[in-house]
């Protein structure tokens, strides 16, 4: 059975310590402290970023208990961040002067927080980042965002995507709307972009593929709502999450191939509504948040092996034995790696707001979390089962019978990606 791995010491403001497979970490930020953005997670490790007040970003490796902090460059007031680059090393987003101007931002520990505004688009058209996709050796990832743009009925905010070597390529709106777009997030290759945009029905949520041209509907669950907004695209481009609302107008999270469609993931038993906010390399495992049968916003976890919406703090404390999660209440989940480093925003048991961050299973077969398939697996399986740890549960069915090894076998013989 996994158990917790003792914490190490942590630094403040926001203290975190090294995390490995079935470890819960919990900041130790001051109490009062407002934080004024999504977690942000970095795709390959597990770097984490998250606004901390309209003017400051911290920024920390919890394997290294570095923390840094990045403030918005000359001549700008506030300071939003988007993304993370792949491997942790940059942050993107956008800044803001009085006024409401914006212009969009890269930042790293040496050289600070630089506007890119002449880079990407003159300053008319006030662009902004939100995602950034993998780079090749040696060659930076690709941007996306939106900017403002000339329409025939006028100006409008519109999606585009900035492959390096390329200028900003805009992907333009859905068929029936209005013409404006925001680009939400990219996958690894940066061939396909989750957006927003709208149709003549209402708004509805599109993937746009950088190698046709495509705009492909993702649709929406009823239409006598018809909005649907996207959230994260796995890293293999395949998946789609978000929300869109039901017949009642209540969001419910979504899950978007292009074999299934959008498919409902439901919500925590008893609860109303939900919301998917992060992905997995191919879109097998998704997190997010929603309220329970009691009304309190809960983070959650799906996974394609077990199917049904769980509730996360309870997965992580009985499934992966993170105890010390035992007390807090976890309230989102934003973000996840390619590595199964989850992170989000909870109470502590103190009653203090906090940033927490849990490493799971990035796929269920490397059941010792070494990141690779062999023979380790199949014995820390065995051991697992014969402690009686839930770990062992392959069928999600809460017992431990023959099933599981059944499942297991076939897990580790699909592999991981």
């Amino acid at each position: 059975m996994i158990r917790l791995v003792a914490a190490a010491a942590c630094l403040a403001p926001l203290a975190v310590c090294p995390t490995v497979l079935g470890q819960f970490v919990g900041s130790a930020a001051p109490p009062g402290t407002q934080f004024s953005s999504n977690v942000k997670v970095s795709r390959q490790n597990q770097i984490v970023a998250v606004g901390i007040s309209a003017s400051a970003v911290t920024i920390w490796d919890p394997a290294a208990g570095v923390v840094l902090g990045a403030t918005p460059a000359p001549g700008f007031s506030t300071i939003f961040p988007e993304a993370l680059t792949a491997d942790g090393t940059g942050l993107i987003g956008s800044m803001n002067v009085s006024g409401g101007t914006r212009a969009p931002f890269f930042w790293t520990p040496t050289a600070g927080t630089i506007d890119l505004t002449g880079l990407i688009a003159p300053a008319s058209a006030q662009p902004r980042l939100s995602d950034v996709s993998v780079p090749s050796p040696g060659i930076p990832g690709a941007l996306v965002g939106d900017l403002i743009v000339a329409t025939p009925m006028g100006n409008a905010v519109q999606a585009f995507t900035l492959p390096i070597g390329v200028g900003p390529i805009v992907i333009g709106d859905l068929p029936g709307g209005p013409n404006s777009s925001i680009a939400v997030a990219v996958d690894a290759s940066g061939q396909f972009t989750a957006c927003d945009g709208n149709t003549a029905s209402g708004p509805e949520a599109f993937r746009h593929d950088l190698a046709t041209g495509a705009l492909t509907p993702l649709g929406v669950l009823s239409t006598a709502t018809s909005v649907s907004n996207a959230a994260d695209i796995s890293s293999d481009g395949s998946t789609v999450v978000g929300f869109s609302l039901d017949a009642a107008g209540l969001p419910q999270a979504f899950r978007w191939t292009a074999a299934t469609g959008m498919v409902s993931l439901g919500t925590l038993p008893g609860g109303l509504f939900s919301f998917a906010m992060a992905t997995n390399t191919d879109g097998s495992i998704v997190v997010g948040l929603g309220d329970d049968a009691t009304g309190t916003t809960r983070a959650w976890i799906w996974t394609q092996r077990c199917g049904a919406m769980r509730d996360l703090q309870t997965e992580i404390i009985t499934v992966y034995g993170q105890t010390n999660a035992a007390g807090w209440t976890l309230t989102s989940a934003d973000g996840m790696s390619d590595t199964g480093f989850v992170a989000g925003i909870g109470t502590d048991p103190a009653g203090n707001i906090q940033v927490w961050t849990s490493q799971i299973a990035r796929c269920w077969a490397d059941f010792n979390g070494d990141g690779m398939l062999s023979p380790a697996d199949v014995v820390a399986f065995n051991a697992a089962f014969l402690a009686g740890s839930l770990r062992a549960d392959c069928d999600c069915d809460g017992l431990l019978t023959v099933a599981d090894f059944t499942c297991f076998n076939a897990e580790f013989a699909a592999g991981c990606p």
